[in-house]
């Protein structure tokens, strides 16, 4: 007799879970209580260190409609793109693993959803009621239940290294682009606020919040350009601008006075470069006799930047102060945002070129110097003319954006001499840094005084290693394991794994690149395993896994004593895989390859061993160009 094969959940529920063992269970209860049966539930485990993943496991035991899945720390909005990524119902919602949900949740959203036909269904009776879409331009995950194909036809995703507003960014793009949306006010969702929560561990990081707020814009403004909103949006940018940083996040937050007016200069900044008068037209406002009222959205009395920007305490009036109620309340001196027709800010652009390796330093420097406040995005009009290398940087979770073609006049030196090109504002002279010589050039780390191009490799760390906790992020691999690479890193990560790099194929007729002597490799591994001897761990665990470009080389020379894997299942054009099984073995023995050098530093273990060749370069004594002084980190050992 055939087993029938169970019906398609209706509705996908997403639970992130860190560290919540002591509310977990009545969540998960929660969700098993639902008078819709038709639903499965997905846990992901996000590297928590408490008994969470147990409990989990339990309940996925003993009910066949809830999975379980477990990965590294990566952070929720990580665990929740592994859950859509996994998740076969019609529809999405998320329940973090310390609230609950009402037994009729599922079911009213259901009901609502296919009523309406909708893209995204708003739940609960508070975000109801503060629709239309003009007053709300985000929501939390609570507050949103989605059709799965949506964010799968747009290439929606929770912006991974964002936290807070990882859900207050994913709802507001999902509502700039769903084209129907229902209202659920039925749908009761049990919030838990604790002390370990998100909402009161937020208040003690301001300088993270600080820190963030940069990126949010960054975010919003790559998303605005790639979809070409910025017109028939920007009430839509203004309003969450005003609604998810100012009145949900910083309202109520101890920050300094320093600290608020910097937060006001950012914002500011950001507004001003992207709410022209143009813009401004669009939302103008029609009076019953048909007149159009110019009105200015950054200055509407309703917008938050102006209150967040008083303080109220005790005292006697003085100047730029009002006394209401026996407080004094103090005003900022600054001006509420002008919606001026400014141009945008001085942009930066580094042209990409070379393999893999190079892409990642081309753009560790850009993102390292975007970081003080400057537009940034990446060129790869070179690749157009290349038929061995491709830009590989958009299989990462990178946020500055990567365009086509400059234009004429980009990335050639000027003729018009420095003290005439200064006289000129526009872009049509834009200021040209090259690098002179491989090493760090702290001239080139200096602000840029206006339109500025980058060329050259920046092949050290001294320029980005201040944003390294973010470039680990920003290169986490984007797109998903073939069912081979996993299976080769979960043997990676079941051992003491020790990645082994070979690079020939271009090296043997590179004048300035040649592969290391096979001797480098074996005392190399000498001394990688006596130091882990003396370190105690057990040789059982040790085990070599070898990448090359020419694996049959690595397999008739370098066949190490101890277990080992020649790991072959990637081609020339999936690089970006083996770059990620490499970055995720415990030690490394690189060649003299940014490509493996990378998987060494983005590789996150304390305790990790790299061994480099201690000659990089082939260069003659006159060779000022090729010096690989600075390019190996200080705590690497070189053979």
């Amino acid at each position: 007799m055939t087993q029938s094969c169970p019906p398609q959940p209706q509705v996908s529920v997403i639970v992130p879970v860190y560290n919540q063992e002591r509310y977990l269970e009545e969540c998960i209860s929660s969700i098993r209580r639902q008078t819709l049966a038709e639903w499965e539930c997905l846990i992901i485990n996000d590297g928590s260190s408490d008994s969470s993943g147990e409990i989990a496991r339990r309940f996925s035991e003993a009910d066949s409609r809830i999975r379980y899945f477990e990965q590294e720390n990566g952070g929720v909005s990580s665990a929740r793109n592994l859950g859509m990524q996994r998740a076969s119902g019609r529809y999405l919602c998320f329940v973090d693993g310390d609230d609950f949900i009402d037994a009729a949740f599922l079911k009213h959203l259901l009901d609502a959803s296919d009523r309406g036909a909708s893209d995204l269904t708003v739940a609960g009776k508070l975000f109801c009621d503060r629709f239309p879409p003009d007053k709300i331009p985000a929501l939390p995950t609570c507050g949103i239940f989605l059709r799965r194909e949506f964010p799968l036809k747009n290439n929606l995703e929770f912006p991974e290294g964002i936290h807070p507003c990882e859900d207050g960014l994913f709802s507001h793009f999902a509502l700039a682009l769903a084209e129907k949306i229902s209202f659920c006010p039925e749908a009761v969702y049990h919030y838990r606020q604790h002390e370990q929560g998100n909402h009161h561990q937020i208040r003690k990081r301001t300088a993270d919040i600080l820190d963030m707020v940069p990126r949010w814009l960054s975010l919003i403004e790559e998303f605005y350009e790639q979809r070409q909103l910025w017109t028939r949006k920007a009430g839509h940018l203004v309003r969450f601008v005003e609604h998810e940083p100012f009145e949900l996040r910083l309202l109520d937050m101890p920050f300094s006075h320093g600290e608020q007016e910097m937060l006001y200069g950012i914002i500011r900044d950001f507004l001003k470069a992207h709410c022209t008068d143009a813009e401004c037209r669009r939302l103008r406002k029609k009076t019953p006799e048909g007149r159009q009222e110019h009105r200015n959205p950054l200055e509407a009395s309703s917008f938050l930047p102006c209150s967040f920007m008083e303080k109220e305490r005790p005292g006697t009036a003085a100047a730029n102060t009002q006394t209401t109620g026996g407080h004094t309340r103090e005003y900022s001196v600054l001006t509420p945002f002008p919606c001026l027709n400014m141009a945008k800010k001085k942009e930066l652009v580094m042209r990409l070129f070379g393999g893999l390796g190079n892409q990642l330093f081309q753009y560790a420097f850009l993102f390292a110097l975007s970081r003080q406040g400057e537009k940034a995005r990446l060129e790869a009009s070179s690749y157009e003319y290349d038929d061995k290398r491709v830009c590989e940087l958009h299989h990462f979770h990178i946020s500055l954006p990567i365009e086509g073609g400059p234009p004429p006049w980009a990335f050639r030196k000027s003729r018009i001499p420095a003290c005439l090109r200064s006289l000129f504002s526009a872009p049509k002279y834009p200021h040209f840094r090259e690098e002179k010589r491989h090493g760090f050039d702290p001239g080139l780390t200096a602000p840029p005084r206006c339109h500025t191009y980058f060329k050259g490799y920046f092949q050290t760390e001294q320029y980005f290693l201040h944003c390294r906790e973010q470039l680990c992020r920003e290169f986490r691999l984007k797109t998903p394991l073939t069912q081979e690479n996993a299976r080769v890193l979960e043997d990676i990560r079941s051992c003491c794994s020790i990645s082994l790099h070979i690079r020939r194929t271009d090296y043997l007729s590179n004048p300035y690149l040649s592969p290391p002597p096979l001797e480098y490799y074996l005392r190399s591994m000498a001394e990688m395993e006596g130091r882990l001897r003396a370190a105690g761990v057990p040789q059982e665990s040790l085990r070599y896994f070898v990448f090359s470009d020419d694996i049959e080389w690595a397999r008739q020379n370098l066949s190490p004593a101890l277990p080992h894997v020649h790991v072959d299942i990637n081609d020339g054009g999936a690089g970006y895989f083996d770059l990620e099984l490499m970055r995720n073995c415990r030690h490394h023995i690189i060649a003299n390859s940014t490509f493996s050098w990378w998987a060494a530093w983005l590789n996150e273990h304390a305790e990790k061993i790299v061994i480099a060749p201690r000659i990089w370069f082939n260069r003659n004594e006159d060779d000022r160009y090729h010096t690989d002084d600075a390019l190996i980190p200080g705590s690497w050992l070189r053979i």
